[in-house]
C-alpha cells in the first residue's frame, strides 16, 4: 500500500478545511470519516 492507502486503489481523494486559524483546524477537526456506498470495500474510511 501505498502512503496508507488500500492495495489496489484507484484514485486519491483530498479534503481542503479552512479555518481562521491552523489552531482552530487542530481543535475542530480531529478525523474525517468517509461514507461510501455499502458495496465498496470498507465502505467507512477514516483518516485521522
Amino acid at each position: 500500500a501505498r502512503g496508507g492507502l488500500l492495495s489496489g486503489s484507484v484514485h486519491d481523494w483530498t479534503f481542503f478545511v479552512r479555518m481562521d486559524s491552523e489552531e482552530e483546524e487542530r481543535r475542530f477537526v480531529q478525523q474525517v470519516v468517509v461514507h461510501l456506498h455499502p458495496t465498496f470495500s470498507q465502505p467507512h474510511r477514516a483518516a485521522s
